[in-house]
């Protein structure tokens, strides 16, 4: 049987750390496709210093620096 490029993208998503950028309406939209596809997002990063600390969508919003300490991560 074939496996799509959809299937092997779906796959290395799911089984990666996924961070969303942007914890705003946009970031709000991925994390909820995301979900819809069983892919885990570990936090959202953003540039307004207002929301670090703060949650989205139940999940810890970082600032961009906090980036640099990730590995074997996605962000999207």
């Amino acid at each position: 049987m074939r496996v799509s490029i959809i299937d092997e993208t779906l796959k290395i998503y799911r089984e990666n750390r996924v961070i969303i950028f942007g914890a705003s309406a946009s970031g709000k939209g991925v994390y909820s496709i995301f979900e819809s596809f069983q892919i885990k997002t570990a936090f959202f990063v953003d540039n307004d210093r207002e929301k670090w600390g703060s949650q989205c969508c139940g999940l810890p919003v970082c600032a961009p620096d906090d980036l640099s300490k990730q590995k074997d991560s996605f962000v999207v």
